[in-house]
C-alpha cells in the first residue's frame, strides 16, 4: 500500500508540473481557472494511468499464484532456446514494472524523445511559414500583398497577437503530424526499456549471453499427458 502511495505521488508530482509548463510554454491557458482546469486534467490523468498500473499488477500476481500447466517457447533470432512456465514469465514481467531504475530510464527516454520532437517541431514551424507565404505569393498575389500592407498598418499589440494566433494554430497541426508518424510507425527514439528488461531475463533464464531478438510463442499443455495441445505466437 505504500510503495501504491509513493508510486501515485512520484507520478503526480511529475505530470502536473509538466501539464502547466507545457500549457504555459504554448501560451494556451493564463488565467488561473485555466490553469486549475490543467491541474485537474492531469491528476484525473495520473488516476488513470495508475489504475491501469495497479489492474496491470493485480493481473500479474493472478498469473503468478495461478501457476497454469502454460509453458512458452523462447526464440532469439528465430532459434529456439529454452522455456520458460507462464507464472515465471509473469513474475519477470513484475519484476520489470516495479523496478524503479528502470521506471527512471524509461522517464529519461521519454524525455529525450519529448527533445527530439520539440526540436523537429522548432524546425517544421519556420519551414511551414516560410513555405505558406511562398505558396500564397505564388497562387494569389493580391492576397499576399493585402497581408503584407495590413502588416504593416498594424501596430506591435496586433502583430503580436496575430503571430501568437498563427503559432499555436502551426503548433496544432504540428501535434497532429506527430499523432500521424507516430501510428506510422516512427519512434522519434522511443525505447521500451520494460520489454528490454524481460528480454534480458528470458536470456538469463535460458542460459543465452548472446544478444538478439526474443520471441515467444505460447503452449498450452495438458497437465496430465503433458503434451502440447496448442500453440500461439506472443
Amino acid at each position: 500500500m505504500n510503495n501504491r502511495l509513493k508510486r501515485w505521488s512520484l507520478s503526480a508530482m511529475i505530470a502536473v508540473p509538466f501539464s502547466l509548463i507545457l500549457v504555459l510554454s504554448l501560451d494556451i491557458y493564463n488565467d488561473w481557472p485555466d490553469l486549475l482546469y490543467v491541474v485537474v486534467m492531469a491528476m484525473a490523468g495520473n488516476f488513470f494511468f495508475n489504475f491501469l498500473a495497479d489492474r496491470h499488477d493485480k493481473r500479474l500476481i493472478a498469473r503468478i499464484k495461478a501457476d497454469q500447466p502454460i509453458m512458452w517457447n523462447v526464440s532469439m533470432n528465430s532459434v529456439e532456446i529454452g522455456k520458460v512456465s507462464d507464472s515465471q514469465y509473469a513474475a519477470m514481467q513484475r519484476m520489470a514494472s516495479r523496478d524503479g531504475r528502470i521506471a527512471l530510464a524509461q522517464f529519461f527516454n521519454l524525455g529525450r524523445m519529448a527533445l527530439v520532437v520539440v526540436e523537429k517541431l522548432l524546425f517544421a514551424i519556420p519551414f511551414l511559414v516560410f513555405w505558406m507565404v511562398v505558396a500564397l505569393a505564388i497562387i494569389s498575389p493580391e492576397s499576399y500583398t493585402d497581408l503584407v500592407r495590413e502588416f504593416q498598418k498594424a501596430d506591435p499589440a496586433e502583430i503580436t497577437s496575430a503571430m501568437r494566433s498563427f503559432l499555436q494554430t502551426a503548433m496544432t497541426m504540428m501535434f497532429v503530424v506527430f499523432g500521424v508518424m507516430i501510428v506510422m510507425g516512427y519512434r522519434f527514439g522511443f525505447r521500451n526499456h520494460y520489454s528490454e528488461a524481460v528480454n534480458r531475463m528470458l536470456q538469463q533464464h535460458c542460459n543465452t549471453p548472446a544478444k538478439g531478438d526474443v520471441q515467444l510463442r505460447q503452449m498450452a499443455i495438458d497437465p496430465i499427458s503433458n503434451q502440447k495441445v496448442a500453440s500461439s505466437p506472443d
